[in-house]
């Protein structure tokens, strides 16, 4: 059989195998990116210019547009389709073509470089076999081996003596991720040292080309560069999950060490100059070398990066001859098959039903799986240095170092280690009372359709004994109208995307809960809200209200002191028809009752217009009403009338998000709201005391902003001190809180003693 016909073989297995995966699998947080950044690029939406929230640890789409362009492709199949499967094929499709692609040009370098046929093949199989390569492709769903395909091409140009086209390559591989450009220095140091080229053909070729290319394809972002360059450079602030920069970030701050791999690649490259002996097979080996260095020194790695520096060990000539280097590439691939193995129990198997909807790490204690995560990390940054001096030759001086020092190096590493792995903290504690209300914005971004695990996972998380399922209001307008098995995502006002709610599947949810002893209250949002474009395209359905302007009153309230006109012949009073809907949903669906929020505004003091609402609603349903206050420190009088209508009236005490962040003026520091609840508690009876809540911010995906930490800390601790005692309201709980939160009985204790 003919090489042509192996290498054929070969690649349609490889081919056939990641087809057969691709569909069901994606990284809960990328793949959701990737399907949210599609949607509001489809929208003509500069994805540059939305800005994350504060303190916030994971990104969004952080790239060069490149891969943004199929995104939109993809979003588009989604559009028409909505078919997740189908939707996760497409947006994988490059990334596999890639990978087989990769493996073909392999074979193709390794001849020119002068490899025997067999093992060009079997470098070629090395990279479409290696279990890494198939799992970040095929299962994970992350594009690196598209960047990788045009750095090959370029390589392969180099090799080819065509520079021109060698730089249009990499700087297309540069507008899909940045690390193809490291092939750039490299490559100028074997043009001048191997007299290739002159000096201005150089710059032409690897400096304007690349850039010219990655400025054309850049080209519909360019209009707001610093945004632009803000975001495809965010990676350099965050730590990377595959490097032992994970342990040293528990003990030093690493904000001070970025310049550290500039530093060092350079020098390197200095040295490289000075020391390269010619030759295409001394370029591949200070390519390789040089690449690897700087991943070994930089903070943020993640194990999806090792593709860029996999093909190139893998093409170097000592690395076929020293049985020692290719021993640390096997131990290498095993430490990534181990994390791989823990990152899948971690991030409950990659499961297309979990898209969007893993709890931030930070929040996570400690089990097998991710202190196995966490080791094979710390091992693989260690071996990626360790590949960097077997790929430049300096190995054995490496041994002689770590046999002198290995016994500090042993005692420092542990230290590291063991204080990687403590347990996590408490966190921040909030007082165990009475009443504890979680508040997700949807039911979409905390459970997941007839899942318990989302159930349990979201219970662990958040210790309380009501959950609110909040709706838009024109799910209760339109109910009658809904089939229990139609989709109702529409009225939800944040959405993932990759399942469908049902009615059927609230009212599942609400047995569900209700077997766990939690009571469950029907949100709804009384105001008509914008779709924001934020984490994708978020917001909920007001069609049906927007079609009836004479119950929207200022800063986009409903007014249900207003006549309602059905079809301009029926006349009915708004709060009369709402209720009616209302109570309707919470007996069919099995809510324990009701909760109103957003209704009110600080620039409205009068709150005539949603007092029949309150009444009707009491008349309709004989079960627990809470409703928000105003937002606002300086007015007792309509929490006293709120009370008189409502089982609970939930302060909405944010001055964190007040001041920060909407940059509100009037009177709502902490101080005002400590005041302020100590003028309301002055003027209640011992019951009614009881029936006063107060409530805690902690993030709002949809807005873009999160409460930072020691903040939320001193807001609980003030609230409860200022003589709130029965119960409070958390907005929102969500999965990407960044911090762990405990509900913790201490501070019920001290204010007994």
């Amino acid at each position: 059989m003919t090489s042509s016909k192996k290498l054929l073989i070969v690649s349609t297995v490889a081919l056939s195998c990641r087809l057969l995966l691709s569909s069901f699998f994606g990284h809960p947080w990328d793949m959701y990116v990737w399907i949210k950044s599609g949607e509001i690029a489809l929208r003509n939406i500069n994805i540059y210019t939305l800005e994350n929230p504060a303190d916030y640890p994971w990104g969004f789409y952080a790239y060069p547009p490149a891969w943004l362009y199929w995104l939109i492709i993809s979003a588009l199949v989604n559009m028409f389709s909505e078919n997740i499967y189908l939707t996760i094929f497409i947006t994988k499709l490059p990334i596999i073509l890639s990978d087989i692609s990769v493996g073909i040009l392999l074979y193709r370098i390794a001849l020119k470089l002068g490899f025997h046929e067999r093992t060009a093949l079997l470098v070629c199989m090395l990279w479409l076999f290696n279990p890494t390569v198939f799992f970040i492709s095929s299962i994970w769903g992350m594009f690196d081996s598209m960047a990788t395909l045009f750095m090959l091409l370029g390589l392969l140009n180099i090799i080819d003596g065509r520079y021109g086209r060698a730089g249009f390559y990499i700087g297309a591989g540069a507008s899909i991720k940045i690390l193809p450009a490291l092939l750039i220095p490299p490559t100028i140091i074997f043009l001048i040292k191997d007299k290739k080229c002159n000096i201005r053909e150089i710059i032409k070729n690897l400096v304007l080309i690349p850039a010219v290319v990655f400025s054309v394809i850049s080209l519909p972002f360019l209009g707001t560069p610093i945004q632009y360059l803000k975001h495809i450079l965010q990676h350099t602030e965050s730590i990377g999950s595959f490097t032992y920069w994970v342990a040293l970030s528990t003990i030093i701050n690493i904000s001070i060490f970025w310049p550290i791999p500039m530093i060092i690649y350079s020098v390197a490259l200095l040295i490289l100059y000075h020391k390269f002996k010619g030759g295409f097979t001394e370029y591949v080996k200070i390519t390789a070398g040089s690449i690897l260095l700087f991943l070994a020194t930089s903070p943020k790695v993640n194990i999806q990066h090792t593709l860029i520096f996999i093909p190139l060990i893998l093409l170097l000539k000592n690395f076929w001859e020293d049985r020692r280097f290719s021993s640390y590439f096997v131990s290498f691939i095993l430490v990534s098959i181990c994390w791989i193995i823990s990152s899948i129990f971690v991030l409950k198997g990659y499961s297309i039903d979990w898209i969007g909807r893993i709890y931030a790490p930070e929040t996570h204690e400690y089990g097998l799986w991710e202190v196995l995560l966490v080791v094979s990390a710390v091992a693989g940054g260690v071996l990626i240095f360790r590949l960097s001096f077997e790929a430049l030759g300096l190995g054995k001086t490496v041994d002689k170092l770590i046999n002198k020092m290995w016994g500090v190096l042993a005692i420092i590493i542990s230290f590291i280690m063991i204080f990687t792995l403590q347990p996590t903290p408490v966190g921040i504690g909030l007082p165990k009372l009475e009443i504890r209300i979680a508040i997700p914005e949807s039911v979409d971004s905390a459970f997941i359709p007839r899942s318990t695990v989302s159930i349990e996972s979201f219970l662990k998380h958040y210790d309380v004994n009501y959950v609110v399922l909040a709706w838009s209001p024109d799910f209760i307008n339109c109910y009658d109208m809904i089939d229990e098995d139609r989709d109702i995502s529409q009225y939800a006002r944040f959405r993932m995307g990759s399942n469908k709610w049902a009615i059927k599947d609230v009212k599942w949810l609400i047995e569900e809960l209700h077997s766990r002893n939690i009571n469950v209250l029907l949100g709804v949002y009384l105001n008509v809200e914008d779709i924001k474009p934020h984490y994708g395209i978020q917001g909920y359905s007001v069609d049906w209200i927007k079609k009836h302007p004479e119950v929207i009153g200022f800063d986009k309230v409903l007014l249900f002191n207003n006549t309602l006109r059905i079809n301009n012949t029926y006349y009915i009073n708004y709060s009369e028809y709402f209720s009616k809907k209302l109570a309707k949903i919470v007996y069919e669906m099995n809510f324990d009752g009701v909760y109103l929020m957003n209704w009110g505004s600080w620039r409205i003091r009068n709150i005539d217009y949603i007092i029949p609402l309150l009444q009707d609603l009491r008349k309709e349903i004989d079960k627990e009403i809470f409703i928000e206050s105003l937002p606002v420190t300086n007015d007792v009088e309509h929490v006293l009338t709120l009370l008189s209508l409502a089982d609970y009236v939930v302060l909405k005490t944010a001055p964190w998000v007040y001041t920060v962040y909407y940059v509100r003026t009037d009177n709502v520091t902490l101080t005002d709201y400590k005041n302020y609840i100590t003028t309301l508690l002055d003027s209640l009876d011992k019951n009614d005391k009881k029936r006063l809540l107060f409530s805690l911010h902690v993030l709002d995906f949809v807005d873009g902003w999160i409460t930072p930490a020691s903040q939320l800390n001193v807001e609980a601790e003030e609230l409860y001190s200022s003589g709130l005692r029965t119960g409070y309201a958390i907005y929102y709980t969500s999965r990407y809180v960044p911090y762990k939160i405990s509900f913790i009985q201490s501070f019920i204790q001290e204010d007994v003693e």
